[in-house]
Parts: C-alpha cells; structure tokens; sequence
C-alpha cells in the first residue's frame, strides 16, 4: 500500500514575532477575534490565539459552554487539549470560573487559623537597636524607603515577629551568650 496518510488540517493562525508592535498585534488579534461566534467575541485578547489554534469540533464546544456561562478559557483550553471526547457539561465543569472566598464552607478558614495560633507569650519590650538594626534592614531592600518610615514600620506591631527574630540573633552573638556556650 502505498497511500499517503492524510491528517486533519489545523486552522492557521498568526504566530506573533518579537518585532511585532503591541499595537498592529492587537489588531491582528482584534480582526481573528471578529471571526468568533457571538459568543467568543468578548474573549480577552491574551487568548485569541490559542481559541483560533482550535479544532472546528472544540470551538463549537468551547462556544456552546460560554453561551451558558462564561468559562476559564485556560482551563477550557486545557480540557480540549487532553480530552478526544468533548462533553459541554464536563467542559463547564472543569473551566468553571473559581469565586473568591472561602471553600466548602469554610472549613479551610478554621483550619488555617488553628495553625496559626499564636501563644500568649510574655510582654516584649523591643531594645532600640534591634529597632535600628530592623530599619537598617529594611532600607537595603527598599533603598528608596525614606528613614522615618523605615524607623516607624520596624517599630510597628506588624513587625513584631521580625522584631524577635532580630533581639535573638542579637541575643545570640553576645559574648555572654558565647561564654555559657564554652
């Protein structure tokens, strides 16, 4: 047999190079964008390739889970790409937007927040050089952060923790410390 094999043909579409502006880009992904079903148009323009670089089976799928409900075209993507059988529902499903907040009730919320429950600890009366040395700290990862800010976040509660672990290690370096150590 000497029959060549003959593959589906994938819908072309522009590859984008470096040189291209952002701008005539945005063109081009506006004019392949206009050649989507109704409900595709509003697709943001990041994914216009890949939803263009789709089988003719996978946009109608694709378009028939967006006409219910907007989908995570990511995850939609993904789905298309690892599945040969292509259910809406189960697409809907997969690419289901996530909403913000708590899951499942919660119960992640309680869960976190037993971990990270904190002793009630002693008083601690920070020592003004450990509060320098922090704002000195802090200004060489933020070289732009003026001094009176970084003195006044060093001294905050929020950087309490920060705080200790500073008065530690100056604890720790201290020759009385190294003596009980001999």
């Amino acid at each position: 047999m000497d029959a060549k094999k003959s593959y589906p043909k994938k819908p072309h579409y522009h590859v984008a190079n470096m040189s291209e502006s952002w701008e005539s880009r945005r063109k081009r992904l506006l004019k392949v964008r206009e050649g989507f079903s109704e409900s595709l148009r509003n697709i943001p323009l990041r994914y216009v390739e890949d939803v263009a670089g789709l089988s003719s089976d996978a946009l109608r799928a694709l378009d028939r889970a967006y006409q219910v409900e907007p989908v995570n075209i990511p995850r939609a993507i993904q789905y298309i790409r690892e599945n040969l059988v292509l259910s809406v529902e189960d697409l809907r499903e997969f690419a289901k937007p996530e909403k913000p907040g708590p899951k499942s009730g919660g119960k992640e919320i309680q869960v976190i927040s037993a971990s990270i429950a904190k002793p009630i600890a002693a008083s601690f009366t920070p020592d003004k050089r450990d509060i320098q040395a922090l704002a000195e700290v802090l200004m060489m990862c933020y070289p732009s952060m003026p001094k009176v800010s970084a003195d006044a976040m060093a001294a905050s509660d929020v950087m309490s923790e920060a705080l200790r672990v500073v008065t530690a290690t100056r604890e720790a370096e201290s020759p009385t410390m190294l003596n009980l150590t001999l």
